[in-house]
């Protein structure tokens, strides 16, 4: 008989659920009567203007869960320290590549001078392929011209 008993209280239980999930999803109203009292109901009185509540259910109560009111994820912004320590990183780097750029120059110019200073005949190829002797003039310009280079960013 026990058994019975305990097999029925369960059957209720699972029918009674989805009835009590039902009356906790109906609107509720709020309204205000001549003496100024506060009511709330599932029907407003027909000559009175009620306004209607959402009611947010916990997931206890009725079986859904709880509206989710957390602000969506939105990344700490940086501190004024760090934006400056990240200026200087980025002031370092393109200080570095100032630097290699620089190197770079100077290897090339010094392999130029090389070439320019103990010789009289020079032969210079252009852009387009044509091979042509520079003359002392242009070779003397050429030298001064890498000298300035050199004297004021390369290390000797």
């Amino acid at each position: 008989m026990r058994i019975a008993t305990l097999y029925m209280a369960v059957l209720m239980a699972a029918l009674l659920l989805p009835a009590t999930n039902a009356m906790a999803s109906d609107s509720v109203y709020r309204w205000i009567d001549e003496d100024g009292n506060v009511h709330f109901g599932d029907r407003p009185p027909e000559q009175v203007d009620a306004e209607k509540i959402n009611v947010q259910t916990s997931p206890g109560s009725a079986g859904q869960p709880a509206v989710d009111t957390t602000p969506a994820y939105t990344p700490p912004q940086p501190s004024y320290a760090q934006k400056q320590r990240e200026a200087r990183v980025q002031k370092r780097r393109e200080n570095a590549e100032k630097q290699q750029s620089i190197a770079k120059g100077c290897e090339q110019r010094l392999a130029a001078k090389a070439q320019l200073e103990p010789s009289t005949r020079v032969m210079v190829t252009t852009e387009d392929g044509e091979v042509y002797r520079m003359d002392d003039n242009d070779r003397l310009e050429e030298l001064a011209r890498l000298n300035a280079y050199i004297s004021e960013n390369c290390e000797d």
